[in-house]
């Protein structure tokens, strides 16, 4: 289920002003949200085309809880309640998935050539950029708990050595296979993550230091790394202009 937020492709409208206008804009859509409780009147037709959408009934306040499941045709009504920290691990984790599906479509369609340009002058290769993030990525399973590293060799290039500075890179085939093989894995790994483990203490920092800042936990290392990602995919972005 994909909930909130305009990456998630979902949608906020007040029926009890417009209903017709819920259908228009629910067609075809993954989500319709409908805020402030249904209205006292709806036609026969608009309930039953409603009924057939999955629909997130939300209360006044959005964040703190959701209504979903609920069938307007007729006999059954069944809810089941969403936590506000249930709807922050699906929106971050939809936010790793769309920026990770953008900088995969972005990379796998570049030439050796283009791999080879420089953000800025003197400044970072594309190619490097690419092995950093893989690495980066690889580093999260061991961080979030979900197992050893695929591939920490990549580490003493992408990491450990500035760009131009350190061992041969890998082939071009090579790293785009590192980096479907580590991704490909992080996000069916996500899955098997419950939300409240989400909000436990990541394994990069202590348990008192985590007694002290609670916000260090799994949760924040999956948005650091999408910012992380986000920022540099902008780089070579700019880079191919």
């Amino acid at each position: 289920m994909r909930v909130l937020g305009s990456a998630l492709r979902a949608y906020f409208v007040g029926l009890a002003s417009n209903a017709s206008q819920a259908w228009d804009l629910g067609t075809n859509k993954d989500i319709v949200a409908i805020t402030s409780g249904l209205p006292g009147q709806l036609s026969e037709g608009t309930y039953r085309q409603l009924s057939a959408m999955p629909l997130i009934f939300c209360d006044h306040t959005v964040s703190s809880r959701l209504y979903w499941g609920r069938d307007l045709a007729g006999l059954k009504e069944r809810r089941m309640t969403v936590t506000s920290h249930e709807l922050s691990v699906k929106v971050a984790i939809n936010s790793w998935r769309l920026v990770s599906e953008r900088a995969n479509k972005t990379l796998s369609n570049l030439t050796e050539d283009q791999l080879l340009k420089e953000v800025a002058p003197g400044r970072n290769r594309l190619i490097y950029l690419w092995g950093h993030l893989t690495a980066v990525h690889d580093a999260m399973f061991p961080i979030l708990g979900l197992g050893e590293r695929l591939h920490p060799e990549l580490d003493a290039i992408f990491i450990s050595s500035p760009d131009k500075t350190g061992p041969q890179l890998p082939p071009v085939a090579e790293l785009r296979k590192y980096w479907d093989e580590v991704n490909g894995k992080l996000l069916s790994q996500f899955a098997t993550v419950s939300e409240n483990e989400w909000l436990q203490r990541h394994n990069a920092v202590s348990e008192e230091d985590y007694a002290k800042d609670p916000t260090r936990n799994r949760l924040a290392v999956l948005l650091s790394r999408t910012n992380h990602m986000s920022y540099h995919l902008g780089q070579i972005t700019l880079a191919l202009k």
